[in-house]
């Protein structure tokens, strides 16, 4: 049999700027009714879909003229 090593390492996580200035304050309080993993789920998804749109209208409008 070999000889293996095993190597272990920790994972960091990175974390936004707000994120860390509330870890670091003791007595911040969370605002009510907000989580952390969903504060930019809507917004996020929001522009996606408007973005989408956008593009599908361009794309269309391309099309039509270029077949005239």
């Amino acid at each position: 049999m070999s000889n293996q090593e095993v190597i272990y390492s920790s994972l960091r996580v990175l974390q936004s700027p707000s994120e860390s200035q509330n870890r670091l304050r003791p007595g911040a309080t969370q605002r009510p009714g907000k989580t952390d993993d969903k504060e930019f789920s809507v917004p996020w998804h929001l522009i996606a879909v408007t973005l989408g749109i956008f593009c599908l209208l361009l794309l269309v409008t391309v099309t039509v003229l270029g077949t005239k």
